[in-house]
């Protein structure tokens, strides 16, 4: 039979003022999980230029041969080109 290791996660306690802390944190992962769902770039008032969904930048969208990114280089959305 194995012997545990010397330390447990259930020693391990960390404490907060208040619930904010926490509630923060859940707020930045749920919007780094959002981001990594594809959605569709949309045109930016010009036909020929496409705007990202999330922060609607349409600068970052191609490399510079003008290749479609897959993610937006200004805000890490993730982009569904098809």
């Amino acid at each position: 039979m194995k012997e545990r290791g010397k330390f447990s996660t259930r020693n391990i306690r960390e404490n907060y003022d208040g619930m904010e802390a926490v509630n923060e944190a859940c707020r930045m992962g749920r919007d780094a999980l959002g981001k990594l769902v594809p959605l569709r770039p949309y045109p930016d008032g010009d036909k020929n230029i496409m705007a990202c969904p999330r922060c609607g930048s349409g600068e970052y969208l191609h490399n510079e041969d003008g290749n479609e990114q897959n993610f937006c280089g200004q805000c890490g959305q993730a982009i569904e080109w098809r």
